[in-house]
């Protein structure tokens, strides 16, 4: 399975979003979301706000990068990686990128893309020279919260957001320096 996983990945390209994308990516970050967590979580409720959220893409490239993987053209996967400081950091330690609104197409999953988006953002945040990269996982979704520490991300209690009665979220931080 490696060698097919290998083999996917390097049939992505990963490369930063343009406002042409923008509508694809709003669909994929609904589909996924609302999709995943309807399956998977089949208690949580993706309320109005939420969609409106995560299809709200062009307004985040003000605060860093969208970025977009792709397959033989087709968008199969986004993350947006945000810049030290931003307008609703959730981050709590200084100089700290976030990484938010991760999503692979259902049809695409488990075959490296979200490694793929996650080693493209990792190396963007150190070429802002950040001192670290964190993000949140809601609490329940136990696989993603595996994805992010495979990939080097250390689970940091210190920066757990508490939502609720919406959702509890797990912050999890990679050193870069």
């Amino acid at each position: 399975m490696r060698d097919d996983v290998g083999a996917a990945r390097e049939a992505c390209r990963v490369r930063v979003s343009v406002p042409a994308d923008d509508l694809a990516l709003a669909a994929l970050l609904v589909d996924t979301f609302v999709g995943t967590y309807g399956h998977k979580l089949p208690h949580v409720v993706v309320s109005p706000g939420r969609r409106a959220d995560l299809s709200a893409v062009a307004p985040r490239r003000a605060h860093g990068e969208v970025l977009v993987a792709e397959v033989q053209g087709e968008v199969v996967g986004t993350l947006t990686v945000l810049r030290p400081g931003f307008p609703g950091t959730r981050a709590w330690t200084a100089n700290t990128a976030e990484l938010r609104y991760l999503a692979v197409d259902r049809r695409f999953q488990g075959r490296g893309y979200s490694r793929a988006l996650l080693d493209c953002a990792v190396e963007l945040a150190r070429g802002w020279d950040t001192a670290s990269v964190c993000l949140h996982v809601r609490r329940e979704a136990k696989a993603v919260a595996r994805l992010f520490r495979g990939c080097g991300f250390v689970r940091d209690a210190g920066g757990d957001a508490d939502l609720r009665p919406e959702v509890f979220l797990d912050a999890y931080r990679l050193v870069l320096r």
